[in-house]
């Protein structure tokens, strides 16, 4: 999904209750994914651990 994102055939993404970073292999593409998404939403708590890409 994240790989996805990042070549833009995923535009938005609710992230609930994990921390992708830290939980799925491959974290630079888990770090360009949100990064290339139009729209992402996390929770508040979230938002460090995803580079501030909301």
């Amino acid at each position: 999904m994240f790989r996805r994102m990042a070549d833009g055939e995923i535009k938005a993404c609710w992230i609930i209750c994990a921390n992708p970073v830290a939980s799925v292999a491959g974290r630079r593409t888990v770090i360009e994914g949100p990064e290339a998404a139009a729209y992402v939403k996390q929770p508040a708590s979230a938002k460090r651990h995803v580079r501030d890409v909301c």
